[in-house]
């Protein structure tokens, strides 16, 4: 049955393109690295600091890290997320990992990463709420690390700005995401999740209804440059999915072989069964992506929220909507993480999965607030497409469910 209802799916030409290109890509198969204790800035809500992970000293032994680029090839790890700390202090060992993984580093944008060498990395430059809530979150009140980001990434082909919005500050989302888009960039959105308890307008839990409204305008705007899946924002804002709620219980991105994670293991939901988020002594692993006792009420990570989704198909099986959403989502994270480029995808494919998300009844409510009548008008016109009809694709459920354990 549920592979009757895929074939079904797949008639439709986008989404037998968008699964032959994902097919293509093959699977994903991710870790997580701070690659050094140090950092540049202190920011309000920082989790690595907050929760104090740089008593976890860089090794400094060069050997030992070859070691690990070793360990991870032969563990079939074929990309890494690179935090910390502050990469962008990294730049001989990024070259060294570039050359062997799948590479999204993400920084705070106030140092240059260089090209030579790292031509093949994503970029993920972090920015907060508005420039006005970043430079005092990030730059201490002093500092506007946005225009030193812009700067030093003009036009570069590498770098997406990481936005993370606040409930409480949406008037001015639109202008700085037209700054980073005329800077040539690409920007994909993230949420603020109140570690430090800040409450009022940076709290989380006045949700990211209006936020995601703006986004999704900002989609429509931007189509070539915005990757954003409304599916996605949306599960993080009702932090619900088919019924289960969000949590430590269904989160993916978590260390597997790690104790603490040992009965969660065995619950029989699905887990990605290479990830493991290790520390900067390259030995050291935490419970999940982003700490190792983060409350996960206050969690809003975007990536652990992709995973969720991606390792979800089976559950998006019951409608074509359902199957279409889950599909636009798989295929942007593939965009974002470097499996696919993310510049093919902008010119051929990021306009229609817009309009075909502007379409579905559940994104109704985001395309008729607050935005122009062509955007609008989107839910009601058919779009036009050059998309070759393809046989029907004889992919199995579990095929593609396999990037994940049971």
């Amino acid at each position: 049955m549920l592979a009757t209802s895929l074939r079904e799916y797949l008639r439709d030409p986008l989404l037998a393109t968008l699964m032959t290109e994902i097919k293509a890509a093959g699977p994903i198969r991710s870790s997580l690295l701070d690659i050094t204790h140090k950092c540049n800035l202190r920011c309000d809500g920082c989790y690595y600091f907050s929760q104090e992970m740089d008593q976890y000293r860089r090794q400094d032994d060069e050997s030992a890290f070859d070691r690990f680029i070793e360990m991870e090839k032969a563990r079939d790890v074929n990309m890494l997320t690179i935090v910390g700390g502050e990469p962008a202090l990294e730049i001989a060992r990024l070259r060294k990992l570039a050359k062997h993984f799948h590479l999204t580093v993400v920084t705070n944008g106030s140092l240059p990463i260089p090209m030579e060498g790292l031509e093949s990395i994503r970029i993920a430059v972090s920015f907060w709420g508005d420039e006005t809530r970043d430079t005092m979150m990030r730059g201490n009140g002093n500092q506007n690390i946005f225009e030193k980001a812009l700067s030093h990434f003009k036009n570069d082909p590498r770098v997406g700005f990481y936005y993370t919005t606040v409930p409480g500050f949406t008037d001015r989302i639109e202008k700085a995401t037209a700054k980073m888009v005329e800077n040539g960039n690409f920007v994909a959105f993230n949420f603020y999740g109140d570690i430090d308890q800040k409450g009022g307008a940076y709290s989380h839990l006045l949700g990211y209804e209006e936020v995601n409204r703006i986004i999704f305008g900002l989609a429509q705007q931007y189509s070539s440059r915005v990757i954003s899946s409304p599916h996605l924002n949306r599960v993080i804002d009702q932090r619900h999915l088919f019924g289960q709620s969000w949590g430590y219980d269904v989160c993916p991105s978590l260390t597997y072989d790690h104790p603490a994670n040992a009965q969660r293991m065995r619950e029989g939901k699905a887990y990605q069964t290479k990830f493991r988020a290790y520390y900067a002594d390259l030995t050291s692993t935490r419970r999940c992506c982003v700490g190792e006792a983060r409350d996960c009420n206050t969690c809003t990570d975007l990536w652990a929220t992709y995973a969720w989704i991606l390792g979800s198909m089976k559950s998006h099986l019951s409608s074509l909507e359902d199957f279409s959403s889950w599909l636009f989502t798989t295929y942007l994270f593939y965009a974002s993480s470097g499996f696919i480029d993310w510049h093919h995808a902008a010119k051929e494919h990021l306009p229609a999965i817009y309009r075909r998300f502007a379409s579905f009844p559940t994104f109704a409510n985001l395309v008729d607030v607050g935005w122009s009548e062509d955007t609008a008008l989107l839910r009601t016109t058919k779009a036009k497409t050059n998309y070759p009809v393809f046989p029907l694709m004889s992919i199995a459920e579990e095929e593609m469910g396999a990037r994940y354990g049971h």
